[in-house]
Protein backbone atom coordinates (compact mmCIF):
# COMPACT_ATOMS: atom_id res chain seq x y z
CA UNK A 1 0.00 0.00 0.00
CA UNK A 2 1.29 3.49 -0.80
CA UNK A 3 2.38 5.89 1.92
CA UNK A 4 -0.46 8.20 0.90
CA UNK A 5 -3.05 5.53 1.70
CA UNK A 6 -1.25 4.58 4.92
CA UNK A 7 -1.49 8.26 5.97
CA UNK A 8 -5.16 8.66 4.99
CA UNK A 9 -6.27 5.48 6.80
CA UNK A 10 -3.85 6.13 9.71
CA UNK A 11 -2.26 2.68 9.47
CA UNK A 12 1.32 1.75 10.25
CA UNK A 13 3.64 1.50 7.23
CA UNK A 14 5.86 -0.76 9.35
CA UNK A 15 3.13 -3.28 10.11
CA UNK A 16 1.55 -5.00 7.07
CA UNK A 17 -1.00 -6.67 9.37
CA UNK A 18 -2.43 -3.25 10.36
CA UNK A 19 -5.59 -3.47 8.25
CA UNK A 20 -8.37 -2.59 10.73
CA UNK A 21 -9.00 0.88 9.24
CA UNK A 22 -9.14 -0.18 5.61
CA UNK A 23 -12.44 -0.10 3.69
CA UNK A 24 -14.73 -3.11 3.96
CA UNK A 25 -18.35 -3.98 3.31
CA UNK A 26 -20.31 -5.25 6.30
CA UNK A 27 -23.85 -6.62 6.50
CA UNK A 28 -25.83 -4.70 9.11
CA UNK A 29 -29.22 -6.41 9.40
CA UNK A 30 -30.66 -6.33 5.88
CA UNK A 31 -28.38 -3.45 4.80
CA UNK A 32 -24.86 -3.38 3.41
CA UNK A 33 -22.50 -0.80 4.86
CA UNK A 34 -19.20 0.50 3.48
CA UNK A 35 -16.93 1.24 6.47
CA UNK A 36 -13.46 2.67 6.98
CA UNK A 37 -11.49 4.82 9.41
CA UNK A 38 -9.48 7.84 8.31
CA UNK A 39 -7.16 10.37 9.88
CA UNK A 40 -9.23 13.33 11.15
CA UNK A 41 -6.96 16.17 10.03
CA UNK A 42 -5.86 14.69 6.70
CA UNK A 43 -5.39 17.06 3.79
CA UNK A 44 -6.60 14.25 1.51
CA UNK A 45 -10.17 13.52 0.46
CA UNK A 46 -11.85 10.15 -0.02
CA UNK A 47 -14.55 9.74 -2.66
CA UNK A 48 -16.82 6.69 -2.75
CA UNK A 49 -16.99 5.30 -6.29
CA UNK A 50 -18.81 2.37 -7.90
CA UNK A 51 -18.64 0.21 -11.00
CA UNK A 52 -20.77 -2.51 -12.53
CA UNK A 53 -17.89 -3.98 -14.56
CA UNK A 54 -14.63 -2.95 -12.79
CA UNK A 55 -13.62 -1.01 -15.92
CA UNK A 56 -15.71 2.14 -15.71
CA UNK A 57 -15.92 3.94 -12.36
CA UNK A 58 -18.35 6.68 -11.33
CA UNK A 59 -18.54 8.81 -8.22
CA UNK A 60 -21.30 7.58 -5.93
CA UNK A 61 -24.03 10.13 -5.21
CA UNK A 62 -25.17 10.68 -1.65
CA UNK A 63 -28.89 9.95 -1.35
CA UNK A 64 -28.87 7.85 -4.53
CA UNK A 65 -26.04 5.34 -4.12
CA UNK A 66 -25.32 5.72 -0.40
CA UNK A 67 -26.30 7.57 2.74
CA UNK A 68 -24.11 8.53 5.67
CA UNK A 69 -24.92 6.42 8.73
CA UNK A 70 -22.27 8.00 10.96
CA UNK A 71 -18.93 9.78 11.08
CA UNK A 72 -17.61 9.32 14.60
CA UNK A 73 -14.57 11.33 15.70
CA UNK A 74 -12.31 9.79 18.34
CA UNK A 75 -8.61 10.26 19.17
CA UNK A 76 -7.75 12.04 15.91
CA UNK A 77 -9.56 9.54 13.69
CA UNK A 78 -12.96 9.46 11.99
CA UNK A 79 -14.84 6.17 11.76
CA UNK A 80 -17.06 6.41 8.67
CA UNK A 81 -20.12 4.27 7.92
CA UNK A 82 -22.06 4.56 4.64
CA UNK A 83 -25.24 2.56 3.95
CA UNK A 84 -25.17 1.31 0.36
CA UNK A 85 -28.48 1.94 -1.39
CA UNK A 86 -29.74 -0.41 -4.08
CA UNK A 87 -26.56 -2.55 -4.40
CA UNK A 88 -28.57 -5.07 -6.45
CA UNK A 89 -26.79 -4.59 -9.79
CA UNK A 90 -23.57 -6.33 -8.63
CA UNK A 91 -21.88 -3.01 -8.02
CA UNK A 92 -18.27 -2.87 -6.95
CA UNK A 93 -17.22 -0.10 -4.59
CA UNK A 94 -13.91 1.66 -3.98
CA UNK A 95 -12.70 4.68 -2.09
CA UNK A 96 -10.58 6.99 -4.23
CA UNK A 97 -8.11 8.97 -2.11
CA UNK A 98 -6.67 12.22 -3.49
Amino acid sequence: MSDTLEYFFNTSPNNPADRAHLPNVVREGVDLEFRFTRLQNSTLNGTLRYSTDLLTWQNAVQGVDYEIVSQTVSSGEVEVRYRLLNPINAKFFQLRVE
